[in-house]
């Protein structure tokens, strides 16, 4: 019999945890290219410029080269992504999110039919209340129990050292 407020069978955590695929899909992200009258005009004098159109000192390009991705181009563990997969443009990057959209609908329609969604935070808080005051009562007669515990334990070994005297 499964536990009335178990995670349904078609549900699994895995589908909430989204972060490392859209990690992925931005990792492997292309910066825009320049057009070519953007990139003479970022070139400054010398007319030299980077494929995001930025220019150094001495007119050195800087950033993300020719067909480097954006997360590439960060280094460290988004370059490990950007290895993943090929690298998308801005104009393909919602097909590339598709997948995880849909993800992200089929996870809120399976919380929809999970128990207690409709319980309004002030009825939880009430029951909440509830336990904490159970806890503490059941923590109350513990102690109560110990406490019993122990003086009949000490009562049984002053009555054996009384018998025990009466022996010798």
């Amino acid at each position: 019999m499964a536990h009335p407020l178990a995670l349904p069978k078609t549900f699994s955590p895995d589908a909430l945890d989204t972060t490392a695929e859209l990690a992925s899909i931005l990792a492997r992200l292309r910066p825009p290219q320049p057009s070519n009258g953007q990139a003479g005009a970022a070139g400054g004098a010398n007319g030299a410029s980077g494929a995001n159109g930025a220019v150094g000192a001495g007119g050195a390009a800087v950033g993300a080269g020719e067909g480097e991705t954006l997360g590439a181009s960060m280094g460290g563990m988004a370059a490990a992504a950007a290895a993943a997969g090929p690298a998308i443009s801005l104009r393909d990057l919602p097909t590339a999110t598709d997948g995880l959209k849909h993800k992200l609908q089929h996870a809120r329609v399976q919380i929809k039919t999970l128990p207690d969604m409709s319980r309004t935070v002030a009825a939880q808080e009430a029951e909440m209340r509830q336990l904490e005051a159970r806890i503490e009562a059941q923590k109350t007669m513990l102690a109560r129990l110990r406490a019993d515990g122990a003086r009949f334990a000490a009562a049984g070994e002053q009555e054996q050292r009384v018998a025990d005297k009466m022996e010798m």
